[in-house]
């Protein structure tokens, strides 16, 4: 199998620090992740990174050590269990950072398969030829009330993040690769002005290198008020027998 990486990220026209985070690597195994840290001052840039790269740790310890495909969704669970406790502890010991938390989407390339572990408002899709599919749900209180409206106050408060006193409930799923699919994460900065037609509709029609700066520039010419970040693979070969 081969996989090729990309991410951008960009601050947005009216935010004086990026709280976002992202981290894309292929070896062991084709990793992309997604964090929006959520606490204002330095709150957020320290629970963004802080939870990345304890997810980080935990997971290559893992990969290192051996383990189950078919077990993977439960490692990706307490993996970011882990992480949680982390950056609640550092929150809590710590009046600068009192309160502080994250999103965090995370898509994981095993033998042809993706798994796909998330909290909070980011988002996962695959571009599949002329489709897109959602891989992840808005972990928001309008979500929860099934409020459609997209500027609803509710629609910016989340109900599950990394950081939080409360048990994490993370959504975790696999789904299988095709060639030429194209894995896409990015944070809340794109999709508040980029809708999912609009993102399938420029992964088509662009390079899969250019594809994140692309995308951060859609959001910038309709605002760009938040953190901005997209991390995107491509499966250029998948051989028969992996």
């Amino acid at each position: 199998m081969i996989v090729k990486l990309y991410g951008s990220t960009h601050p947005g026209y009216h935010r004086k620090k990026n709280e976002d985070f992202y981290f894309i690597e292929d070896n062991p195994y084709p990793l992309l992740m997604v964090a929006d840290g959520v606490g204002g001052e330095r709150k957020g840039e320290v629970a963004s990174e802080l939870a990345s790269q304890a997810i980080i740790a935990h997971l290559y310890n893992y990969l290192k050590s051996g383990f189950s495909r078919n077990k993977m969704n439960l490692l990706l669970k307490e993996i970011f269990d882990k992480a949680n406790l982390l950056v609640y502890k550092a929150g809590k010991g710590s009046p600068d950072f009192h309160g502080m938390c994250t999103t965090l989407t995370l898509s994981l390339i095993y033998n042809k398969k993706l798994f796909v572990a998330h909290v909070g408002d980011s988002q996962a899709f695959i571009i599949r030829k002329n489709r897109i599919i959602t891989l992840t749900k808005l972990h928001t209180l309008a979500h929860f009330m099934k409020i459609k409206t997209e500027d609803h106050p509710f629609s910016h408060v989340l109900t599950q993040v990394i950081g939080q006193r409360e048990p994490l409930l993370v959504d975790a799923r696999s789904i299988l690769l095709k060639k030429k699919d194209i894995i896409l994460l990015s944070t809340d900065g794109l999709g508040k002005y980029v809708s999912t037609r609009e993102i399938k509709k420029i992964a088509i029609s662009s390079d899969v290198h250019d594809l994140p700066e692309m995308l951060i520039g859609a959001a910038l010419a309709r605002g760009g008020h938040d953190n901005i970040t997209v991390a995107v693979g491509i499966v250029e070969e998948l051989e028969e027998n992996e």
